[in-house]
């Protein structure tokens, strides 16, 4: 593979050194500059999804039924902050109010 280079870069006018090369193309900047963008739209995907209970204070999230059989999953208490997440009844709560509106 060095040798095909080596005679590409033979065959232009103004070769370039082998190591300048290289350095050209083993550059770091537009790698990191890759990372970060996509680094920031992972992070907004998955804090969509993510939601904060009033009632029970649990943060939780909906799953897609190829992770789990269950369509939501609660998180444990402290492991994800609950600032800034959306506020919605989990499921466990709508279960648990649909209930006690049924008894009354």
């Amino acid at each position: 593979m060095v040798q095909a280079v080596v005679e590409w870069n033979m065959s232009q006018k103004n070769p370039e050194h082998i190591i300048d090369y290289i350095l050209h193309r083993t550059e770091r900047k537009p790698i990191n500059e890759y990372w970060k963008k996509h680094a920031k739209q992972k992070k907004n995907t998955f804090e969509k999804n993510i939601y904060y209970c009033v009632n029970c204070r649990d943060v939780w999230s909906k799953l897609p039924e190829w992770v789990d059989q269950r369509s939501w999953r609660p998180y444990p208490k402290g492991a994800i902050p609950t600032y800034g997440k959306i506020k919605k009844i989990c499921p466990r709560c709508t279960k648990i109010i649909k209930n006690d509106k049924k008894n009354y």
